[in-house]
């Protein structure tokens, strides 16, 4: 570990100070160090967020509910019935998928 000295003003070292009994800090150092870990990780994940609101709206495609539901009825091999209750190859899933499909539509 390495030591470094910090120049502060009286006014904010007495602040410090004060904090440090109030946070229950036993040191100055472990303050500051704690103070560095929570501005390093506050730029990160400020970071993070400007990285993701790039991608927000960079996908030029429009998909609408229908065309999504239909993708994952293709990936999961679902198809639909008459009655529009899912047929899936398993019993043990078809009684559940029957289960949930009549609460659909009661309700």
């Amino acid at each position: 570990m390495q030591a470094i000295t910090i120049k502060m003003e009286d006014r904010l070292l007495e602040e410090l100070d004060q904090k440090l009994g109030e946070h229950r800090y036993s040191t100055r150092t472990e303050f500051i160090r704690d103070a560095i870990r929570e501005k390093l990780s506050e730029l990160e994940k400020n970071e993070v967020l400007k990285n993701l609101a790039q991608l927000k709206g960079s996908s030029k495609r429009n998909t609408s509910d229908a065309q999504l539901h239909d993708a994952r009825d293709k990936a999961f091999g679902l198809g639909m019935s008459k009655n529009n209750r899912v047929l899936t190859t398993d019993a043990s899933e078809m009684r559940c998928t029957k289960a949930i499909s009549v609460n659909l539509t009661q309700a």
